[in-house]
């Protein structure tokens, strides 16, 4: 069997070596999509979507990029929609071997919700930024992100 590796950050992880035509397999895939997801996150939506802008003002002080580097923000949302993708292939396993009413089913497309969420919110901090520092003021100011509105 081939592995098709998600290779971000140094990071990988093989999705494609879990049995996902087995429920118990789906089980095991699920948890580790999710793990990843998490440990790669690693906070609330309001502290990840504060951390982006953290990131994005830091790439600011390297010299290549004097205005900020967007692709910062980029490379976040890459790795996270592969993290998606994967769920997602591994929620139409669960659809068939457990049905949709399944316990298993709802965890997975849970998974798939919080990756969501926080894609959304960095493709909009990512807009916010591209739009000008203006912008991103009166965005912050009027709390208009996504993520301000989320509880902390």
């Amino acid at each position: 069997m081939t592995c098709r590796w998600l290779e971000v950050f140094g990071k990988s992880s093989c999705i494609s070596c879990f049995a996902i035509w087995t429920v118990d397999g789906c089980e095991d895939a699920i948890e580790h999509v999710n793990h990843l997801a998490r440990r790669f996150i690693n906070r609330t939506p309001q502290r990840w979507g504060l951390r982006l802008l953290r990131e994005f003002d830091e790439s600011k002080e390297i010299e290549e990029t004097p205005e900020g580097d967007l692709d910062v923000i980029h490379r976040k949302v890459n790795y996270l929609e592969r993290l998606h993708d994967a769920i997602h292939r591994i929620q139409d396993s669960v659809a068939s071997l457990a049905g949709k009413q399944s316990t298993l089913y709802q965890h997975a497309d849970a998974a798939g919700c919080m990756l969501t969420k926080h894609i959304m919110i960095a493709v909009d901090v990512a807009a916010r930024l591209r739009a000008g520092p203006v912008e991103m003021f009166e965005v912050m100011e009027r709390k208009l992100f996504l993520y301000q509105d989320e509880p902390i």
